[in-house]
């Protein structure tokens, strides 16, 4: 009975373990504080800026914005966790007519995307916060 126990309770600990390894790592994380926003942000701005000259143009962010959602659909892993498609739309409206952004400008807009998310004001974004942007999100996009 225990040898049972204990491989039932083994199983139950991979498959958890494989769904949470292939789910959206943005809602299965924990609460995102501002600075882990500020230090995402910068990493996906060093993902984004293709030639590394630190300026981020519109078609870099696109084409590897691309290839990035593409690779965390085919493989399940997000290279980008917490950026979702909603924060990529949302940083193509906040670019406006620009055509490239410095890594400052790009962090202050992803800092003011965190700063809408967090509806409490409490300088951490929950999960459920998260969730509610999303749906906003899905709103918008279906009422266009």
């Amino acid at each position: 009975m225990k040898l049972l126990t204990t491989v039932a309770l083994a199983a139950i600990i991979t498959s958890t373990a494989s769904v949470a390894a292939t789910s959206d790592s943005s809602t299965a994380s924990p609460d995102i504080t501002r600075q882990v926003a500020l230090q995402r942000a910068d990493r996906l701005f060093t993902l984004l800026d293709a030639d590394h000259d630190g300026i981020l143009t519109r078609d870099e962010a696109r084409a590897t914005g691309s290839r990035l959602m593409a690779e965390r659909m085919a493989t399940g892993h997000d290279p980008a966790p917490g950026i979702g498609g909603h924060t990529l739309k949302y940083f193509e409206r906040a670019l406006g007519t620009r055509s490239s952004v410095g890594r400052q400008q790009f962090e202050q807009v992803m800092l003011a995307h965190f700063e809408q998310m967090d509806t409490n004001h409490d300088g951490m974004v929950s999960v459920a916060e998260r969730e509610q942007a999303r749906a906003s999100s899905v709103e918008q996009r279906q009422g266009q």
